[in-house]
């Protein structure tokens, strides 16, 4: 029958310390992008100002030609 089969002492070890030390690098990196985000509320309102701006603000166009007579019309009675 089989027996159980023997590890090599540490490998265990390793494998956890690299795992947490990914995890805290995850931590600290979702951690400056919050941060980020806070810092920037103002420059963030700002720029939606702008667009929102942009979406109302009315432009006239002067010394535009007529439009082009339309063809293919159909009257349908209703």
């Amino acid at each position: 029958m089989g027996g159980k089969k023997q590890r090599k002492p540490g490998k265990g070890k390793e494998k956890t310390e690299r795992k947490t030390a990914k995890a805290a690098e995850k931590r600290a990196r979702r951690d400056d992008k919050k941060l980020d985000r806070e810092d920037d509320i103002d420059a963030i309102l700002a720029s939606i100002q702008k667009e929102e701006a942009k979406k109302v603000a009315v432009t006239i166009d002067e010394n535009v030609p007529p439009p082009s007579p339309r063809c293919n019309c159909t009257v349908s009675p209703s």
